[in-house]
């Protein structure tokens, strides 16, 4: 990662902050949980004294209004940092990052990057398949709640899943 990135970076995530990334989209309808349920999970961490680092990928802009109401406290940064293309700041965010939540998506595999514990969340798709045996990589599947609908992942059950990696 070019060091220049990460000193950009720092400069907008402090050192003395708790940061969950939240990329609530995806390229595939079947494979997007509901954004409730990511607002309840940003809600449940922000009263932990967590700030959330949203990543919008282009189909999710029209949602960054409705997420900094909600969230006036929370970042986007790729809107802080210029000079750089969305992957390197999503990749090099991740360093900054006590944890990370996605869909199956093209930001959650910006994401897979190792510095942060990713929790990919997954509908129809196979993920034994999307999902390398990495270090800091989980993946939480609508099969163990025997559906291919990524609706029927509980918030509790990604709850449970981040508590335990923190």
């Amino acid at each position: 990662l070019d060091i220049n990135l990460e000193k950009s970076i720092s400069k907008v995530l402090k050192s003395n902050q708790n940061y969950i990334g939240v990329a609530p989209g995806a390229g595939e309808k079947n494979k997007i949980w509901p954004l409730e349920n990511f607002i309840k999970i940003c809600e449940h961490y922000q009263s932990q004294n967590m700030t959330i680092v949203f990543f919008l990928g282009p189909s999710e802009i029209l949602l960054k209004d409705k997420l900094k109401n909600l969230f006036p406290n929370s970042i986007f940064i790729e809107d802080k940092i210029n000079g750089y293309s969305n992957i390197e700041i999503v990749m090099a965010t991740s360093k900054f990052l006590k944890i990370a939540i996605s869909n199956d998506s093209g930001v959650s595999h910006m994401l897979s990057t190792g510095y942060c514990p990713l929790i990919k969340l997954f509908g129809p798709k196979d993920p034994k398949k999307f999902t390398p045996d990495k270090k800091n990589l989980y993946s939480i599947s609508s099969n163990e709640f025997n559906s291919s609908d990524i609706n029927k992942i509980p918030t509790d059950r990604v709850i449970k899943e981040i508590n335990k990696l923190l």
